[in-house]
């Protein structure tokens, strides 16, 4: 099976007609990604652009209060089973009926954005300086009663959560300032997530299509599939950096026979 299945079958599912064939590429690419998690790539460029925007022609005060507000819409598809019959609800069953989600880069991801923005400006201030783990831990509390809350009725999605935004900028903070943390070299996990990140599809689809013959319930197949897709992305992931370092030794090793 190969790779370029993925997109192929992105394409199928929509049934577009030959004329839209161009501009279903085009949203493919700089709105849903194509595929699984890498929605993420036009979602963070589209983000990043509208706060840069919003930063340079209103300032940060307004630019948090726009992303917040952007961010609160996506929240009607999380809270949609409490908003029944309401107009708010109406109308976001419209909108998702012409743009399929509010996970792209103009409601979900400049709040993360933004919240970066404002740790940066911010880093050495009072409130991220002290009682930093209380914060996260305080926040992720209450992002857990939430999850309690959005949980126990199904709605339209899951994507959106209130308090996500406030747990991520605590627990970042406290990241970077750990000492703990700090003696650690962590660059690696960054080319590790690299690597994971666009290799866990291709294993998703083959796992998918290795297994979709086998008597196996739809949750039973879906957990086999989950557990082949983080095992391989994680030994592709090993095997890219060990070439990767193999190949920075090689280079090290011809450069001093040429000076010496």
């Amino acid at each position: 099976m190969s790779i370029f299945h993925m997109p192929g079958s992105f394409f199928s599912s929509l049934n577009l007609p030959v004329s839209l064939f161009l501009a279903g590429v085009l949203i493919a690419l700089v709105y849903l990604g194509m595929c699984y998690q890498l929605w993420y790539i036009p979602a963070f460029l589209l983000g990043l652009f509208l706060v840069n925007q919003l930063v340079k022609r209103l300032g940060m005060v307004w630019a948090g209060v726009i992303s917040l507000l952007l961010y609160c819409w996506g929240l009607v598809e999380t809270y949609s089973a409490y908003l029944d019959t309401t107009s708010l609800l109406k109308g976001y069953q419209l909108y998702s009926n012409l743009f399929f989600t509010a996970r792209n880069g103009f409601f979900y991801t400049p709040i993360f954005i933004y919240m970066g923005y404002y740790l940066f400006d911010h880093f050495h201030s009072q409130n991220f300086r002290v009682h930093r783990w209380q914060k996260v831990a305080l926040t992720f509390g209450f992002l857990c009663l939430e999850g309690v809350v959005i949980f126990q009725h199904e709605g339209m999605d899951k994507n959106f959560f209130f308090l996500l935004p406030f747990v991520t900028v605590y627990l970042v903070n406290a990241c970077l300032k750990s000492s703990f943390l700090k003696s650690y070299d962590l660059q690696y996990l960054k080319q590790m997530s690299m690597a994971l990140y666009f290799s866990h599809p291709i294993f998703i689809e083959w796992a998918r299509y290795g297994f979709s013959n086998l008597p196996l319930s739809y949750p039973d197949r879906g957990k086999l599939i989950f557990v082949v897709a983080l095992f391989g992305s994680h030994l592709f992931g090993l095997a890219m950096l060990s070439y990767h370092n193999w190949q920075n030794e090689k280079r090290v090793r011809r450069i001093k026979k040429e000076v010496f």
